[in-house]
């Protein structure tokens, strides 16, 4: 491998996005975070040590998180914003990286949401990274979204076989007691 594509994969590789394939790196920014993020009064740093496995998704679908710059075995919690929902916490590795998949609520409305990762820097102080996503409704017809619309066969079927059962035991008794008074 060339000097200038080693040069070149070790940008990608820092700049965060390389690890699933993901869209063009955003600007790292700084500034509150949304209101509900532990701890309360933190301050987010947006666009950078943070990866997911999509930028789209619906409700009740996984999501994969990396984050970066944690200290070593630090406990990271995650969160989704506008209406502040735990989604889990993850534990950093030995070089402050932490992967972990979570479930968006189904009741997650669409719209452009924050997932924030809080835990422990590298440096010793409170870290948190935020992700933007967005919610998108499931497509019309696409299978996910269908009303149960009748009901559940399978204890009429049972009862309906114990009938059939009973109704035999009582003609077969019927008939060796007939027999029984014949003879």
């Amino acid at each position: 491998m060339s000097p200038n594509t080693a040069r070149g994969l070790a940008a990608v590789a820092i700049g965060g996005f390389a690890t699933l394939g993901l869209a063009s790196p955003v600007q790292a920014a700084t500034g509150p975070c949304p209101p509900g993020t532990y701890p309360p009064g933190a301050t987010c740093t947006t666009g950078s040590g943070a990866t997911t496995s999509a930028q789209t998704v619906n409700p009740g679908d996984p999501l994969t998180l990396t984050v970066r710059g944690y200290a070593k075995s630090a406990r990271i919690l995650v969160q989704l914003h506008s209406t502040p929902v735990t989604l889990g916490s993850m534990t950093a590795n030995t070089q402050g990286v932490a992967t972990g998949t979570f479930t968006i609520p189904p009741s997650t409305s669409p719209g452009t949401h924050t997932v924030t990762a809080s835990g422990l820097g590298a440096n010793g102080t409170t870290r948190v990274v935020a992700v933007p996503i967005t919610v998108v409704a499931p497509a019309a017809g696409s299978g996910d979204t269908l009303s149960f619309t009748g009901f559940e066969m399978g204890a009429a079927a049972l009862l309906g076989v114990g009938l059939i059962g009973a109704g035999t035991v009582a003609v077969v008794t019927g008939r060796k007691r007939k027999a029984t008074f014949a003879a």
